[in-house]
């Protein structure tokens, strides 16, 4: 067997190994990769506890990276629930309310619940919708316009520290292998959204 980098075979069986899980799906290696894999499995055996300190930091990493959100975005009047939901509107301003329930990956009656208590703060204002009387339109006020870049050099500042310590590569390998975790468990879930960016 050819000369191989060990660093990327690790990072790529990794993928590997964790979408399968999630997806319940048996492994699929080709030929040409079975004996490195088999290598791999010697180094570093994957077994329940391996798992298990998956689900384990990212329950940590969510609960937390909450906690201190909310602690940041507390000066503006809102926290780690509402404000994804405030950058959208911004970005998007006319956006309709079912929209957001296409959107996120958040149960409908929790964004209604949300929308409802951001307009009693202040935050966004709603305008009929004459195409379709049952949704809405959402506007941002123009107290959300002026602190909305700084929700978002919080929400920026928030990333960088989950990021702290990973390399520019590995921090767009870690985002994909992320991106797909959570793909494979709502689709197990049977949980569909529209495939539109965030900031679009």
């Amino acid at each position: 067997m050819g000369k191989f980098n060990s660093k990327k075979l690790l990072r790529a069986h990794a993928y590997c190994f964790i979408i399968s899980f999630l997806a319940k799906q048996p492994l699929l290696l080709s030929s040409n990769c079975q004996r490195q894999s088999e290598v791999l499995l010697t180094l570093c055996p994957i077994g329940g506890n391996a798992f298990m300190k998956l689900l384990k930091w990212l329950s940590v990493a969510d609960r937390f990276y909450k906690i201190y959100l909310d602690k940041q975005l507390a000066p503006f009047g809102i926290n780690s629930s509402q404000h994804m939901f405030l950058i959208k509107i911004c970005h998007s301003p006319g956006i309709l309310l079912d929209s957001l329930m296409d959107m996120f990956y958040v149960h409908p009656s929790n964004i209604v619940r949300t929308i409802a208590a951001l307009e009693k703060q202040g935050m966004i204002t709603r305008s009929p919708n004459e195409k379709d009387k049952r949704t809405c339109k959402l506007y941002p006020t123009d107290r959300t316009l002026s602190v909305i870049d700084d929700i978002q050099a919080v929400c920026d500042k928030t990333e960088a520290i989950l990021l702290q310590g990973i390399s520019g590569s590995d921090k767009n390998l870690f985002i994909d292998l992320l991106t797909q975790a959570g793909k494979n468990i709502t689709s197990e879930l049977h949980i569909e959204r529209k495939e539109e960016d965030f900031y679009d």
